[in-house]
């Protein structure tokens, strides 16, 4: 089940169509040849928040609990975009995160050829 709480849900979609300003998506190696896309679920404000305050609270809140909906195993440098409106763009900013040590950390590179986009 997939309801707004206090912390960040990843909803997995239906079908593979990937909603327009309020979604993730997990991209893995390229080896792995998957990738997940979700509508974020998140009871969230941004009021007066700077894009790194909001990306370090959505990494504290993804490590603080397990955020899918469903069981998805995890690889070492699988990526997490998260797009989500904000108070400074409201149709959504990207936020990156990599899967290392058991755990999300901030992700920034100019270049993700080495993933598999869907």
């Amino acid at each position: 089940m997939c309801t707004p709480t206090k912390q960040i849900k990843l909803c997995t979609c239906p079908t593979a169509e990937k909603p327009k300003n309020n979604y993730w998506v997990l991209l893995t190696k390229i080896n792995f040849e998957e990738s997940i896309v979700g509508i974020v679920s998140i009871n969230f404000r941004s009021t007066e928040k700077s894009y790194i305050q909001i990306h370090k609270e959505l990494e504290q809140q993804l490590n603080a609990q397990y955020p899918f909906d469903k069981p998805i195993e995890l690889k070492e440098e699988d990526i997490l975009k998260i797009k989500i409106p904000t108070d400074g763009h409201p149709k959504g900013e990207i936020f990156s995160f990599m899967f290392s040590n058991s755990k999300w950390e901030t992700f920034v590179s100019d270049s993700l050829t080495e993933y598999d986009y869907e």
